[in-house]
């Protein structure tokens, strides 16, 4: 009984990932504006910036 309500729970969290990773792409697909942003190390402060 409790296999069945773990095993359930596991699959029910797998599928919301693969739904929100394929609205992301969808996101990313559709508009200019992609959701992860890359990023750079600064020269000076070494630290991470935004490309841009």
């Amino acid at each position: 009984m409790a296999y069945g309500a773990f095993l359930d729970n596991v699959l029910n969290f797998i599928g919301v990932g693969i739904a929100l990773y394929a609205i992301a792409q969808v996101y990313a697909w559709v508009s200019d504006d992609s959701i992860i942003k890359h990023t750079v190390k600064c020269k000076f402060c070494r630290k991470s910036i935004s490309e841009k």
